[in-house]
């Protein structure tokens, strides 16, 4: 049978599965069981121990439980809410004040966090309750929280960037300062647009907040040290070339042990709930890993990426169409999948032809991720607009999203200033390898 009707036969039937509701990790194993079992025979199922070996031994797995640690300890340390304490301070006289130390906020802990929703739901957790005390409009500061909760998989450690490193052989660690600078200018734009709307809409902000001294702005900036300490030993550390990923992830959920004791958050309890999370995150995100290489196995065996690769040379189509032509792509699947499939399902037979274009992985990837955070925040399967019902229940879903779209609109901009000049993500990996 020819190949390319085999590729539609098996993406035809991969869809189906998900359509009927069944959760992409095991709709993609099911097909590639099924394709490897149909088009190459039942001996060649022995392959799957020679990949799981393979994967399973891969030391940068640890990335993932250590990275999620972290994130667990910190988020119960209650760091993100003195994190907003100290911005709300900092910001009080200005309108729109809280707002922006929301979006500061979500990027703070996103250094500290690696995943949307669960940044999502502790910034929500810490600003709503503030912002609904201030007047805020529901679906703006929804929105707000929302948009923050997604510079989580923008600012490193990222989960995305370590399936993304994973899936195309990249290093994982350049791939985590790539995503600084995009991070920050994202950030910044959310910031000014936050500004420029309570400027204009003053009815849907409550006036700057009087009564804050220097005194108590300094004396706040205590409570950010967490950050700097987490950046400093995680980041840093790979930037400076004294520990690999793997390496910074340790560390970095070290001193969040650390973190949490000096806080008195660490008791038997939440160390038992926290090593569960941890858990239970891991092995879903492993096996979504091993699904997808199980996949590529296949895909490369029957030569569908080739062809597809093959077919895309012989049409004379340049890199930056493919780029532009795969982001709507993205931004379509956004809207059905989660994000950690869209990646598993796409990528395997994407990086073929990204590699005969000559494409930047790097640059890329943070394109790719940025995709990713628009996904977060369009219906009907972004995570981030149930986890702000949960948080705001008396806020109507369609305000929330209503809230969001302006965000989204922020984040095609940020992704446009990557797209036209790509030393935005490629500079300080570049200077990495210098």
């Amino acid at each position: 049978m020819d190949a390319g009707i085999i590729g539609v036969l098996l993406f035809a039937f991969l869809i189906l599965l998900v359509i009927i509701g069944m959760p992409i990790a095991f709709a993609i194993g099911l097909s590639s069981l099924l394709g490897i079992w149909v088009f190459i025979g039942p001996n060649a199922l022995s392959q799957l121990a020679v990949i799981s070996y393979k994967f399973g031994t891969d030391p940068t797995l640890v990335l993932v439980p250590m990275f999620v640690v972290m994130a667990e300890l910190l988020s119960k340390s209650g760091v993100a809410e003195q994190a907003f304490d100290a911005g709300s301070k900092w910001f009080n006289r200005v309108r729109g004040g809280l707002g922006a130390t929301a979006a500061v906020a979500g990027m703070l802990f996103g250094a500290c966090c690696g995943s949307s929703s669960g940044g999502t739901a502790t910034i929500g957790l810490a600003a709503m309750p503030q912002l609904a005390k201030h007047r805020y409009d529901g679906g703006f500061a929804a929105g707000i929280i929302a948009a923050a909760g997604t510079l989580s998989i923008i600012i490193p450690p990222s989960a995305m960037f370590i399936i993304y490193g994973l899936l195309t052989e990249e290093s994982i660690g350049k791939l985590f300062i790539a995503g600084i600078l995009p991070g920050m200018v994202t950030t910044v734009i959310f910031v000014i647009y936050i500004l420029a709307y309570a400027r204009f809409r003053p009815q849907d902000v409550e006036p700057a907040m009087p009564g804050v001294t220097w005194r108590d702005r300094f004396a706040s900036l205590k409570n950010i040290w967490v950050f700097i300490l987490i950046a400093l030993g995680v980041l840093g550390s790979i930037y400076a070339g004294i520990c690999t990923p793997t390496e910074s992830a340790c560390v970095g959920a070290f001193l969040s042990l650390i973190v949490a004791a000096l806080y008195r958050k660490l008791t038997w309890r939440s160390l038992r709930d926290v090593l569960f999370s941890a858990a239970r995150i891991s092995c879903f995100i492993i096996f979504i890993l091993f699904s997808a290489f199980t996949f590529s196995y296949l895909l490369t065996y029957l030569g569908i990426p080739q062809l597809i690769a093959e077919t895309i040379v012989k049409s004379g189509m340049s890199g930056t169409t493919f780029v532009v032509l795969t982001m709507f792509i993205f931004l379509i699947l956004g809207c059905l999948l989660d994000p950690a499939g869209i990646l598993v399902l796409t990528l395997p037979t994407l990086v073929p032809v990204m590699r005969i274009l000559n494409i930047d992985f790097i640059w890329y990837g943070i394109l790719v991720t940025m995709c990713m955070m628009i996904g977060n925040l369009t219906p009907p399967v972004g995570l981030n607009l149930f986890v702000m019902k949960t948080i705001a229940p008396d806020i109507p879903m369609k305000r929330i999203i209503m809230g969001t779209v302006p965000f989204v609109a922020l984040i095609i901009v940020g992704m446009l200033i990557v797209f036209f000049f790509p030393q935005v993500a490629t500079y300080l990996p570049d200077m990495m390898r210098n």
